[in-house]
């Protein structure tokens, strides 16, 4: 099938990092168990606009990753990758803000989660003599739904 005949309203215009912060003080990866590992996500809506040209509106936002482990032992060594994915995406001018912030709550953050699930995976590989990082899977429909109690 034609990609042009399924293709969504919703589309990403672009998508950088604009923050990456590491440290780290563990020569292997393979040595940390997955549970010893935490990651945070949060993510904020900076702006949706109309376009001045183009006949679309067009929402900028920013996906926060956080990755942080701490060994057990007397050194107390670890690690902390902190990154933040900032992409604009952009809808009919016909649709709502409300509906556009959902989008972006949901479409927007699985779309940079799986950019920066991609970054810290070869970030990590050069942060390691061994190992690397493999970031889960996420539903921001859940994310969403729990965010929304809080």
């Amino acid at each position: 099938m034609k990609v042009e005949n399924i293709k969504s309203s919703f589309q990403m215009i672009c998508a950088t990092i604009v923050n990456l912060e590491l440290d780290n003080s563990i020569i292997c990866h393979d040595d940390i168990m997955e549970e010893e590992e935490e990651v945070d996500v949060s993510y904020e809506i900076i702006n949706i606009f109309e376009h001045e040209v183009e006949d679309v509106k067009v929402g900028v936002m920013d996906l926060v990753l956080e990755i942080t482990s701490t060994d057990n032992s007397e050194e107390k060594s670890g690690f902390r990758m902190a990154l933040v994915y900032r992409g604009a995406f952009s809808v009919s001018k016909n649709m709502s803000d409300d509906d556009f912030s959902h989008m972006l709550s949901v479409n927007g953050c699985a779309s940079l989660y799986s950019m920066a699930r991609a970054a810290v995976n070869v970030i990590s590989t050069q942060m390691f003599a061994r190992g690397n990082i493999v970031l889960p899977m996420v539903n921001f429909i859940e994310f969403n739904k729990i965010v929304s109690k809080e």
